[in-house]
């Protein structure tokens, strides 16, 4: 998704986020460029640990980072990369990684999986005319409380993410 794109979603959900972003509160880095033409993707890991924006927002989204390193990682390379995203979460940065499955070798995704603090899967199921959409809770590390595994939600317009509540006790 492009910036532009990432905006307008973040809109229409009735999440505000152009101050955020206009702030240096807010960065997204998308895995398809909106006014640049894409740049190769051999030395995305080293051009990424090398940018100034990335000290200068308080939070930073990378869009499917797996797309984005696939062809530049390794075990030595994303180790690198997961102890600069250590550092910058140390310095009180949020980092908010989206993963393709399938892109990354199973050992580096391993690598990624281990060293996050909250690691969720997306699910999706159609059925009949409606989708279901499922989040799972793999890891959430330092919780205050119960965490559940699952969540059903779904998405409204001008509402966000609305959580499915399946009974009531």
């Amino acid at each position: 998704m492009t910036t532009k794109g990432f905006i307008n979603q973040m809109y229409s959900l009735d999440y505000p986020i152009a101050q955020h972003l206009l702030k240096n509160r807010l960065l997204y880095i998308p895995v398809i460029p909106l006014v640049k033409a894409a740049k190769s993707r051999l030395d995305f890991i080293e051009r990424l640990m090398s940018a100034e924006e990335l000290f200068n927002n308080d939070i930073i989204i990378i869009d499917t980072i797996s797309a984005l390193i696939k062809y530049s990682a390794n075990s030595e390379k994303s180790l690198e990369l997961i102890s600069f995203f250590k550092k910058l979460n140390g310095m009180g940065k949020v980092i908010i990684l989206t993963v393709e499955s399938g892109q990354l070798e199973e050992e580096l995704n391993a690598m990624f999986r281990s060293s996050s603090d909250i690691y969720m899967t997306l699910k999706s199921k159609t059925m009949g005319s409606e989708v279901k959409r499922t989040l799972i809770v793999n890891k959430f590390t330092g919780a205050k409380g119960k965490v559940g595994q699952l969540i059903g939600f779904r998405i409204e317009p001008k509402v966000g993410l609305v959580v499915e509540i399946a009974s009531v006790a």
